[in-house]
């Protein structure tokens, strides 16, 4: 009986796919808010080119809610007083949450400043990313 366990543990080993969870496995939650003039459209946009460059990375895994990190991003639109889009400004905030008593609080890692014309907001979505690579998760 004792070798029949030990048999069926070592095919389970084998046999049962797992994920490995390692400490290399993060897990990201985007949140990109705007002003009231940036159309939907765009902030959609932004966000999936964003979410795109982070799926991009290896280990990291898009989530909802129990987040190893945040991303944070204010989408302003620059408009002239004629009403027309001069560009966005972009203030990225990268945190890491906490408890502080209880209370799920976040701890500021590091943060980015960028301007964009809509056209150029794939090639800011990958700085953005490349900066979260560089700056947290590979920093020492």
């Amino acid at each position: 009986m004792k070798y029949f366990i030990y048999f069926y543990l070592l095919i389970t080993l084998f046999v049962i796919p797992v994920q490995p969870v390692t400490a290399q496995n993060k897990k990201v939650l985007v949140e990109v808010t705007t002003n009231q003039s940036t159309p939907d459209k765009i902030k959609t946009r932004f966000t999936g080119f964003v979410k795109d460059e982070l799926r991009k990375l290896n280990d990291v895994f898009l989530v909802e809610n129990n987040e190893s990190y945040k991303i944070k991003i204010m989408m302003f639109e620059n408009l002239t007083k004629e009403r027309e889009s001069l560009g966005f400004v972009f203030s990225t905030v990268f945190l890491a949450p906490s408890d502080c008593k209880g209370y799920k609080t976040y701890t500021y890692l590091t943060s980015i400043l960028s301007t964009a014309k809509e056209s150029q907001l794939d090639s800011t979505a990958q700085n953005i990313v490349s900066s979260f690579k560089e700056n947290v998760l590979e920093a020492p």
